[in-house]
């Protein structure tokens, strides 16, 4: 990941030597954003089975009903105008969303814990929350008569994602066809092996309206298509309830319905 950082920061600075000055904002054509990024998994919720009975964790309850409302991530970008109707950006952004992990049985391996063979059904679970972040180069182009930074323009771009389960106390409530519903809360995931691989594919039409001299602000809409490469489903010897290529498929299918997001910040021109 760091190699790829240095490729696309040498290419930013080399590609100013092709393109003439006379562009930019007040005469500047760097900048810097910082925006923030909002979307509502709307389509997720709809195309989900049971995902309304998703559960939080309040007020010391185990199991409190909660929908998935809103996702919500950031993002920073470095970009130069290099001309008045082509620039080139490197974004740097952090999300985080939540995701269920419902209607569904899984094979444990044998341990002390369990009985061979069972099959385990969870009945309820709390929402699962993942953090993303993403390394992207990104074009950035207008018309004949535009003047980047400023104004409308439209952004593509594709990038490389690293999506983590973060680590909580989380609750699943099971069954087998042995005994009653317990609550489970040791041994869900193998957090030393957490880090699943994604790549995102974007546009974006935005806008940037002048504030001063130097300062813009942002607002635009997002459109995301996030792939998840394909991994064999492998199961751990150390018996844990869910295997990473499950929690992967479960992140897969969020991830790939978070088609559209709102993003809004501030430009510094200089």
């Amino acid at each position: 990941m760091r190699i790829y950082i240095v490729f696309i920061l040498t290419l930013l600075s080399f590609s100013t030597c092709l393109f003439a000055q006379n562009n930019g904002f007040m005469g500047k054509n760097n900048f810097i954003s910082a925006d923030i990024r909002v979307y509502a998994p709307i389509i997720y919720r709809l195309s989900t089975s049971d995902v309304n009975s998703v559960y939080n964790k309040t007020e010391g309850r185990n199991f409190t009903p909660k929908s998935n409302v809103l996702d919500y991530g950031f993002n920073l970008t470095i970009g130069k105008a290099m001309s008045r109707n082509f620039g080139l950006m490197l974004q740097i952004s952090s999300s985080r969303y939540d995701f269920a992990v419902i209607d569904n049985q899984y094979s444990l391996n044998p341990s002390e814990f369990y009985n061979d063979g069972n099959y385990y059904q969870v009945l309820k679970t709390n929402w699962l929350r993942a953090k993303v972040t993403t390394i992207m180069p990104i074009l950035e182009f207008t018309g004949s008569e535009g003047l980047l930074p400023l104004g409308l323009s439209h952004q593509i771009g594709l990038g490389f994602s690293k999506n983590k389960l973060i680590e909580d106390d989380y609750n699943f409530l099971i069954t087998d066809t042995y005994s009653q519903p317990f609550i489970q809360k040791e041994n869900l995931y193998d957090y030393s092996k957490n880090g699943i691989k994604s790549y995102a594919i974007m546009y974006k039409i935005n806008m940037r309206i002048p504030i001063n001299d130097f300062l813009l602000f942002n607002l635009g809409f997002r459109y995301n298509i996030n792939y998840f490469p394909k991994v064999y489903r492998s199961y751990s010897t150390k018996n844990y309830l869910i295997e990473n290529s499950e929690i992967r498929d479960y992140m897969r299918k969020k991830e790939f319905r978070n088609i559209l997001s709102l993003e809004t910040g501030l430009s510094f021109c200089f």
